[in-house]
């Protein structure tokens, strides 16, 4: 199995498939590589590098050590694994904000950069109230907490023509789900970012992509 490891020794999982340019991809906030299924048909383009963020699927997941620039570690560890340069990379949602990060810090690496469904800083206050944490470590591991927190991902109207493929998607994510630790990681290091006033320092083609049913 393809494993590299990051600058302060955490072990990053990852896969390449498909032939053509390459292609970065960096999944969301608690998804792991294999959350990418929807778009494999991009490898008949593109040699897509799918990555295991910190604290999901088969990479490690420390107790602590979360944050924003350790996740871009994390990507440039994987690229430099395999000697890339001038590769797209794609990010969404959490991933958008790694590569944003990343585009600022490597980003003579970058030949394009596409941010999916992300921001430059969280939408949230940075302090989450006691009350919803406390539901969320106390309901982490129950199946019809974890879909609710799922069915904000999709539209309304996906679901309801796609009843079967989201529920399928459900018990594979829920199945595969972080640990609560790593979860908290993860969403420690989105609020702890703002990237909001370096935006004019990425000088690398940028795509944006913002679905009409994104909230």
């Amino acid at each position: 199995m393809p494993f590299t490891t990051s600058k302060d020794g955490t072990r990053i999982y990852y896969e390449v498939i498909g032939n053509g340019e390459p292609l970065v991809l960096i999944q969301g906030f608690s998804w792991d590589l294999t959350t990418w299924h929807f778009q494999w048909e991009l490898a008949y383009r593109f040699r897509l590098v799918l990555i295991d963020n910190r604290g999901v699927g088969l990479s490690d997941k420390p107790v602590d050590s979360y944050s924003m620039d350790k996740m871009i570690d994390d990507v440039y560890s994987v690229v430099s694994a395999l000697n890339l340069r001038n590769f797209h990379i794609l990010g969404f949602s959490m991933g958008g904000m790694i590569a944003q990060g990343f585009a600022l810090k490597y980003g003579d690496l970058i030949k394009s950069l596409i941010l999916v469904s992300t921001m430059p800083r969280p939408l949230i206050t940075t302090s989450i109230g006691t009350e919803f944490l406390s539901l969320l470590k106390n309901q982490y591991d129950d199946y019809g907490f974890f879909k609710s927190q799922l069915e904000l991902a999709f539209s309304e109207q996906w679901i309801k023509r796609n009843p079967d493929v989201f529920e399928n998607f459900v018990r594979l994510r829920y199945n595969l789900r972080m640990p609560l630790h790593a979860y908290l990681g993860q969403l420690a290091a989105i609020l702890a970012t703002n990237y909001a006033d370096k935006l004019g320092n990425i000088n690398v083609p940028t795509t944006i992509m913002h679905g009409n049913a994104d909230s």
